[in-house]
Formats: C-alpha cells, sequence, structure tokens
C-alpha cells in the first residue's frame, strides 16, 4: 500500500490553508426583479390612504385570540400595510414619485367606495398616473405553545410551570392599480403571509390589548413591505461577492484599498497584474476586476473580464462566479420589462 510521508502531506495541508484564506468579502447592492410586470405606462401612483373597507372601533377583521380595545380605532394599525408598501416602494427605481393620497375627502375613506370620477380627481391633483387601492385586508391569528414547558420550585416547594408562546398572524391582501385617464384596472395582485411573534412567559402578556397594537401593526408594516417587492424591482443590499486578497504582494495592497473604500486604486494594480505572465496571477486580478465592474452594476463589462480570467486558469470560483454573471444578464431583459420600459 502507498503511503504519503507525514511532512508531505502537512505541507499540502497548509499550502491549501494558505490559498483558501487569501479571499476576501464584500456586499454589493443588486436590483432584484419582482414576481409581476404592471403595465409601463404607470410612472407615478397615488396610494389611497385606506386599508380596504374601514372597520368599526375595537374590531380587527378575524383575529381568536387577541384581547382588543373596544375603544380604539384600528383602522390607524392597518395603515401599516400603506406605510410598509410605501416603504419599500420608494426604494425602487421604478416610479418617478409615489405619494399618498391625501386630498381623497374624508367621507369617500370611510365609505371604501369610490368612482371612477374620483379616482381621476385624486390622479389630477397628485399629478400622477394611477391610484394603487388596498381592496381587501383580512387577517387571522393563531397561538401555539411551545412544548418544552419548564419548571421552576420556590423556597416553599411549589411548581411553578412556564411556557412559551408562538403566536402568529396570517394576512392575507388584494391590491389593484386604476389608471382613470385610461379607464384601465389592473389584475388583482393577492399576497399571503404569517408573521410570528415569540414570547417567554404568560398568555395575557402577549395578548393585552396594549402589547397587540404594536405586534399588529409590525405584522401590517412588513406585508406591505413583502407585497411592495412582488410588485416592483427592489434592491438587496447584502449580495455577497468574494475577490483575491492575496498571495501576491500587489495583489494584498489592492485588498487594503478595497478595505479603505478606494476602488480606482485597487483597480490599477489589478489592471497591470491581469497581463502578467504568471497566469493563475493574471486570473486573479482579472476576476477581481470583474467583480468591480459588477459593483457597478456593469454587467457586460463584468461578464468580458470574467470569460478572460476563464480562459486563463481552471478555476471553481471563476466558473461559478461566470454562471452568476450570465444569470444576471439574462434576468436583466425581465428588468428591463418590469422597469416600464425605461432601462436600468
Amino acid at each position: 500500500m502507498f503511503r504519503i510521508p507525514i511532512y508531505i502531506t502537512a505541507t499540502l495541508i497548509l499550502l491549501f490553508l494558505m490559498n483558501s484564506c487569501f479571499t476576501g468579502r464584500i456586499l454589493i447592492s443588486v436590483l432584484q426583479p419582482a414576481e409581476v410586470t404592471i403595465p409601463g405606462t404607470i410612472r407615478s401612483i397615488s396610494i389611497f390612504p385606506s386599508a380596504g373597507i374601514p372597520d368599526q372601533r375595537g374590531i380587527f377583521d378575524s383575529l381568536g385570540f387577541a384581547s382588543l380595545d373596544t375603544a380604539y380605532d384600528y383602522n390607524i394599525t392597518r395603515k401599516g400595510y400603506l406605510f410598509g408598501l410605501y416603504d419599500a416602494l420608494s426604494k425602487s427605481p421604478r416610479f418617478n414619485k409615489i405619494v399618498f393620497a391625501d386630498s381623497v375627502n374624508s367621507l369617500k375613506v370611510t365609505s371604501g367606495i369610490l368612482t371612477w370620477a374620483e379616482l381621476d380627481e385624486i390622479c389630477r391633483h397628485d399629478s400622477t398616473d394611477a391610484v394603487l387601492l388596498l381592496k381587501k385586508a383580512v387577517s387571522y391569528d393563531s397561538l401555539v405553545p411551545c412544548f418544552d414547558e419548564q419548571k421552576y420550585y420556590d423556597f416553599e416547594g411549589r411548581v411553578t410551570t412556564t411556557c412559551n408562546l408562538d403566536y402568529r398572524v396570517i394576512n392575507k391582501t388584494r391590491w389593484t392599480f386604476y389608471q382613470p385617464d385610461l379607464g384601465i384596472m389592473s389584475e388583482t395582485f393577492s399576497y399571503c403571509d404569517t408573521v410570528y411573534f415569540f414570547e417567554e412567559g404568560g398568555y395575557h402578556k402577549i395578548l393585552s390589548p396594549r402589547v397587540m397594537q404594536g405586534i399588529l401593526y409590525n405584522a401590517c408594516f412588513v406585508h406591505g413591505e413583502q407585497m411592495a417587492r412582488l410588485l416592483v424591482p427592489v434592491w438587496d443590499d447584502h449580495i455577497k461577492r468574494v475577490y483575491y486578497t492575496g498571495p501576491n504582494q500587489p495583489l494584498e495592497l489592492a485588498a487594503r484599498y478595497v478595505y479603505k473604500d478606494h476602488w480606482e486604486e485597487a483597480g490599477r494594480i489589478w489592471d497591470s497584474l491581469s497581463v502578467s505572465t504568471n497566469r493563475h496571477l493574471a486570473s486573479k486580478a482579472a476576476f477581481n476586476t470583474a467583480v468591480a465592474w459588477e459593483r457597478d452594476d456593469d454587467l457586460d463589462q463584468a461578464l468580458l473580464w470574467i470569460k478572460y480570467a476563464d480562459s486563463l486558469a481552471d478555476n471553481r470560483n471563476i466558473k461559478t462566479y461566470r454562471k452568476i454573471l450570465e444569470k444576471r444578464i439574462q434576468t436583466r431583459t425581465v428588468l428591463d420589462q418590469q422597469m416600464g420600459g425605461y432601462g436600468l
């Protein structure tokens, strides 16, 4: 049986560990496509300031476990849907303008009934193309006790049992865009999600009326944020990318520039290294240059550089990154459509 000497094995392991450590991580922003494509003629919107048909005080849809304040107007809490939606939509490049339709008569808000003439009035007042209306919002809840009950004994030997609670709010909504100048109503976009709240201790602590106001508002706000991600492309600022930081000394210097956010200085180093006679070194520099171009959201240049890196060395990181860029370029066609034909 063939045996590798211990010192050779240790050397190989050391070399592997050294090479595997010569990479760094950065975060870049990537525009993620929506799940639906809304009409390209909609470039500005007024959000109608009512979350479905208003309820009477003390009522919040179909909740069965929460204690509600009978004197409180939970229609205010439901506006969390709209604020969460507005917050996410405002971060998307899809629209030129997003406003709340504050000009709406209070009677129209409480009635839940709108005519085309009233919708047209809103758009004219706000100088927008469409009104986004939350047509229906329904909430359910559930309370699931955890099974890992814990028992505590006081000094007199009495037993106290505590149980952790998993409280869930299930929200279902339906939204529609209205374009009164064209007399067009978009298809209805529906969304359902479940928001979890965890609490240690007793039943009444988490479900008291005072605590429930905050819980329900948070559930609505999160739902509105997620709904916006279905409607429009949004930026994800936490996409991880790898880049090479060594073992070559100029690569290490470039990595220090990256750490200081001096990308131009790092780019000049990578550019000079990319024509090195050392193919492995040149491929790493080309890889890093591709990452820099993607960071600047120039996918075509990024793909050219990663193809060049791939031609220099047989490297798993390079091949994986090339597939990522190719997929992003394919997705760009979808994004162009979702951006209303205005491009990125």
